[in-house]
């Protein structure tokens, strides 16, 4: 999209949690919410492999992506593999960044930064494979908060491992986050799909599909997601269904007196 920003998660992590936690209940400052300008610093990323046409077996693979600096994105995988020795594979990311958090210098050095976010995931993916043959399918979101030296980071990540459905709001929320005085913050959110498809025997066939996204390219949706209600302005259905991902707002507040 145009942006230098790498989706790629560094080692120098000081913090690393699965679940949120609850922010304290204090005045917040909201940093943008959707609808509104073009805030967001967004990117993606897409690419995919397959062993293709042999002479006892056949795969394919595709994928796509996309980010708006609005907050909405797509990610679309499908991989197929069929015959002896055949492997497909597809990965898209899509992310996003805000603009810095000036924390206020203090006494101590140090402040306590607590943020929330409000998404909303809304698709499917479906793998589907046999005996002598293997599908897998991923869905991982990452929230990573970046000094603008990149030398202090905090990341929350969760994995989603051949879940079917998504559908509806998801807020995560993070406390505590001892932050630098004087520094500025970046809030950076990922999206990370990746599908596998492998066969080893001649009759056997596997496949994946990832939607979230890109509906005229995928194929029906399964019953599990159900009905997700209104879809968003130009954002098409696909048996009832909205797939397609937002970042709709993001908050925080920063206690000052730590130390």
């Amino acid at each position: 999209m145009g942006y230098s920003f790498s989706p790629l998660i560094g080692d120098q992590v000081t913090t690393a949690l699965t679940d949120s936690q609850t922010v304290l209940i204090q005045p917040s400052i909201l940093i943008f919410a959707f609808p509104g300008s073009c805030v967001l610093r967004a990117g993606n990323e897409s690419n995919s492999q397959s062993s293709g046409y042999r002479v006892f077996s056949y795969s394919h693979a595709q994928s796509a992506s996309m980010a708006n600096c609005d907050g909405f994105g797509y990610l679309q995988l499908e991989t197929f593999a069929s015959g002896i020795g055949a492997s497909a594979s597809a990965e898209s990311n899509i992310w996003w960044s805000t603009n810095g958090i000036n924390v206020p210098r203090t006494s101590s050095g140090y402040s306590l930064l607590s943020v929330q976010l409000d998404l909303s995931i809304n698709g499917w993916q479906l793998p589907t494979s046999g005996s002598a043959s293997n599908s897998q399918a991923t869905l991982q979101y990452a929230m990573k908060l970046m000094r603008e030296d990149g030398y202090q980071e905090y990341l929350f990540s969760k994995y989603f491992q051949n879940a079917v459905g998504f559908g509806g709001d998801y807020g995560p929320a993070y406390s505590h986050m001892l932050v630098e005085s004087g520094h500025s913050y970046t809030i950076v959110v990922m999206f990370n799909a990746t599908s596998l498809s492998r066969t080893s025997a001649p009759t056997t066939s596997a496949n994946t599909e990832t939607c979230f996204g890109f509906p005229s390219t995928c194929g029906p949706a399964p019953d599990e997601p159900g009905n997700h209600g209104y879809c968003p302005t130009g954002v098409p259905r696909s048996g009832g269904n909205c797939p397609y991902i937002e970042w709709k707002s993001a908050s925080y507040n920063i206690t000052r007196n730590y130390g």
